[in-house]
């Protein structure tokens, strides 16, 4: 056996809220099983939070890393990222985009930016919401008497606010109507539907530290903007 990793974009999560954020919501609550954990780099591997649809109402920790075994070379491939164009046609898609939708939880994500032959982190965020909901797709596994949850993150064209950064993003949802959609048990036409609308617009952005590339650096830092150096052409 071998895995493969799916690594082709390249954009950073981050999971920076208060669990009683969550706890005082009626119609929500937090995994028993869960030790709240924030993180501010979260990258493929890593754990973070999920709504998935057999149990919408309820948070439930998850890795970042849908899991999908070839019966055929028995190779495992680890897919981080499942492109809207893509993903209906997609034989290792078939099953969870049709049954194992979710919600992936975050307060904002990084996209890095080229300028001048270099690449530097920014900080994506909604000034208007301090929560985010992106679409992905979950799978479960057994892990002794456990059961271990991991996701994909379903990406799109980035919109009019961050059309300057050249990458897929994670499609985040604009409306909440549609969140409620997706978490149940709709057809593929209507799940089709939902990922053909525009998703959520008017983010702002800033530049962040270089070690969000870093895997295991952790830091609320990485949350504060980086001035950018002036050149003798500002």
């Amino acid at each position: 056996m071998f895995i493969i990793i799916d690594n082709r974009m390249k954009f950073n999560l981050s999971f920076n809220l208060a669990k009683e954020h969550f706890s005082s919501k009626a119609t929500l609550s937090v995994s028993q099983k869960s030790n709240w954990i924030n993180n501010y780099n979260i990258n493929p591997g890593k754990q973070t939070y999920i709504i998935c649809s057999e149990s919408p109402k309820v948070i439930t920790p998850a890795t970042w890393g849908l899991i999908v075994k070839d019966e055929r070379t028995q190779s495992v491939r680890h897919l981080n990222y499942a492109n809207i164009e893509g993903i209906f046609s997609s034989t290792s898609y078939r099953i969870p985009i049709r049954s194992r939708r979710c919600v992936i939880l975050m307060d904002s994500f990084y996209l890095w930016m080229k300028c001048k032959g270099q690449e530097y982190p920014n900080r994506i965020y909604n000034s208007s919401r301090q929560l985010m909901t992106v679409a992905g797709v979950y799978s479960t596994h057994k892990i002794g008497t456990e059961t271990e949850y991991r996701f994909s993150v379903i990406t799109s064209k980035p919109n009019n606010s961050i059309r300057h950064f050249e990458q897929k993003v994670p499609y985040v949802f604009r409306d909440t109507k549609d969140i409620t959609r997706w978490l149940s048990g709709i057809s593929v036409k209507e799940t089709h539907e939902i990922l053909q609308r525009p998703s959520e617009d008017g983010f702002s952005y800033y530049r962040v530290s270089d070690q969000l590339s870093e895997d295991d650096y952790n830091n609320a830092e990485l949350h504060e903007p980086v001035k950018e150096a002036l050149t003798l052409f500002d």
